[in-house]
């Protein structure tokens, strides 16, 4: 109560994910977690995460493509502990860190939607939130073999297009609600509109 500085993104971001805070609260939520940056790259995972749960996917996107711009234009290819490297790091901070890559598990899960329901895979929820994307592919290695989802926008909706390993069970569905159901492998198309 006697904190007399902005929000902190990093609190922000985890009372959002913990389910803390409400949906009444996501406007001035998001506008904290657009404004703030105190997040190290571990945490700037779970900020993009509470905004993909708060529906703005495209912040998360815009949050994500600010943050590690450093990183991407480097000819270093690792992602850093901090969001420099040398004397612009955490105490020199490692150049090579994987705690950076977080936000890599974001854009599979929710950007792509590629969301395992249960262990091994055997069921998985494919829901994209695309934000300002006009596509969105991954592949994730399952036990039963490689799972891909591209997702790309249409004048009606989206197309999901697949391709299942066998014995995986898919739950297809967009933000709107749309639905579809797969059994089994090979390759699908699904229209969400």
């Amino acid at each position: 109560p006697g904190h007399q500085g902005p929000l902190d993104d990093r609190g922000s971001a985890l009372a959002v994910i913990a389910g803390l805070a409400d949906e009444s609260k996501h406007a001035e939520l998001c506008r904290v977690l657009s404004d703030q940056r105190h997040a190290s790259p571990y945490m700037e995972k779970y900020v993009a995460e509470a905004l993909i749960l708060m529906e703005r996917s495209d912040l998360a996107l815009d949050r994500i493509r600010d943050r590690y711009a450093p990183m991407i234009e480097s000819p270093i290819t690792t992602l850093w502990e901090g969001w420099g490297v040398g004397s612009e790091g955490y105490g020199g901070g490692s150049y090579n860190h994987a705690w950076a890559g977080g936000v890599l598990t974001i854009l599979s899960q929710y950007i792509a939607g590629i969301d395992p329901l249960t262990p091994g895979y055997d069921r998985v929820a494919i829901t994209p939130r695309l934000g300002d994307l006009q596509f969105a592919e991954a592949r994730v290695v399952t036990p039963r073999g490689v799972l891909l989802a591209r997702t790309e926008r249409t004048p009606l909706g989206m197309v999901v297009n697949l391709t299942v390993p066998e014995g995986i069970e898919c739950f297809v569905g967009s933000p709107n609600g749309a639905t579809a159901q797969i059994v089994g492998g090979g390759v699908h198309q699904v229209d969400l509109d």
